[in-house]
């Protein structure tokens, strides 16, 4: 059985801070794992006696390397949470050793009262060595993982959308959610536009009317459809804020097809939990219906959205 990663940092740091306990220890480690860490043991031994601790040093160090472009910066702390409640105390408390101040008082803030009050001292934390702490690092960001990249000079397209910053993906389903209500708008009567726009805040209105400005040539069928999207039950309560992303919601979940399931995940695990379980519910709704066809037009909006944030 070949050992995980915590099996081969936990032997490498014995190495580093207790050596001459090291043979004592693999005496009691099951037999399954004994091999295979008596082998790396005896390979490290091979190193004069004064090296081996910088040698398992460096072997700490290898095992910290990501292979993978990671999101983790981009995580809500929502989804940390979630995460951190199901590791142990110390790798809690190393995580939280490198992030910044902000995102721990919010991580802290979200954690059980049961968890905070078996998370080690401060002090205690600062006294567990780097190389452990990196690898902690390292393990969790590796759960949030890109397959895909997008180069400077690339053509944006659609399924770069998830690759985008937390603040930049927000701001498009806002942007989304503006040129819906435009979109619902320009074949309305003056009278019952303002009925619509008075639901929004002066800045909301605002950018809504930019839109109204912007808007080209859009097909009848274009304009009815987002008639019906802004009087649907679904988006019709909350603050303005709200109605805005809501509507940007319900457009997204008209542009993706099943194939776009790992992307969608990404994109909510850079949201709020709020946020990502109300969009995944016109998801639910919406997704086995689209097709390759009826998806154009509102992935087109996507990419005007899109231009404006970034």
């Amino acid at each position: 059985m070949n050992l995980n990663v915590r099996q081969k940092a936990f032997f490498l740091i014995l190495l580093i801070q207790q050596p001459k306990k090291a043979e004592t220890f693999l005496a009691h480690v099951p037999a399954g794992d004994r091999t295979e860490m008596l082998a790396l043991y005896k390979s490290l031994c091979q190193h004069a006696e004064k090296d081996v601790a910088q040698v398992a040093q460096d072997e700490l160090r290898k095992l910290v390397r990501s292979k993978s472009q990671s999101y983790f910066s981009d995580v809500h702390v929502d989804w940390l949470v979630v995460l951190l409640e199901e590791e142990a105390p110390e790798v809690i408390a190393a995580v939280l050793r490198y992030l910044p101040a902000e995102r721990v008082n919010a991580i802290l803030d979200g954690l059980s009262q049961e968890v905070l009050q078996r998370l080690p001292r401060l002090s205690d934390t600062y006294a567990v060595p780097l190389a452990l702490v990196e690898l902690f690092q390292s393990q969790i960001e590796n759960r949030f993982v890109l397959k895909k990249t997008f180069e400077k000079g690339q053509k944006f397209e659609f399924e770069h959308f998830c690759l985008l910053r937390a603040d930049q993906i927000s701001q498009t389903f806002m942007a989304l959610g503006y040129q819906e209500i435009a979109l619902g708008l320009i074949s309305l009567p003056v009278r019952a536009r303002d009925v619509v726009l008075e639901r929004l805040s002066p800045a909301d209105r605002r950018y809504v009317e930019t839109y109204l400005q912007k808007t080209g040539n859009v097909s009848e069928k274009r304009l009815k459809r987002a008639q019906f999207h802004l009087i649907s039950k679904e988006v019709q309560a909350g603050h303005s804020d709200r109605f805005v992303k809501t509507l940007g919601f319900l457009v997204f979940a008209k542009m993706l097809l099943m194939k776009d399931r790992q992307d969608l995940e990404i994109i909510k695990r850079k949201m709020s939990r709020q946020d990502a379980n109300l969009m995944q519910d016109f998801v639910n709704e919406q997704m086995e219906k689209n097709s390759e066809v009826s998806v154009i037009a509102f992935r087109e909006d996507m990419l005007s959205a899109v231009s404006s944030v970034i």
